[in-house]
């Protein structure tokens, strides 16, 4: 309902809408579920010391390498969105 909403209040009201949601879930759909641990919060045992060192099955928040893919998926969201709006970002993107 969330996502839905705010694609059409960014569309009443004319704003620039970078659907990272829709992005992400079609490349997670490109990957086997074993692919995805890389993407999310998964450890063995004693992979990290502290808070995860019984390990960690997490679906919710990203690795580091998680979050460098989804900040590359923006990257290109922003980088192919056709609004002279984004043309200062971009060029700092390149």
């Amino acid at each position: 309902a969330y996502r839905s909403r705010m694609i059409q209040y960014a569309a009443d009201k004319n704003l620039i809408l970078l659907d990272l949601g829709d992005a992400t879930t079609r490349y997670l759909n490109t990957l086997t579920l074993e692919e995805t641990k890389s993407i999310y919060l998964w450890a063995e045992e004693n992979r990290y010391q502290g808070k995860y060192q019984m390990g960690v099955a997490d679906n919710a928040h990203l690795s580091e390498y998680g979050s460098n893919k989804y900040a590359s998926i923006l990257a290109e969201l922003i980088k192919n969105y056709k609004s002279p709006l984004l043309d200062s970002v971009r060029r700092n993107l390149l």
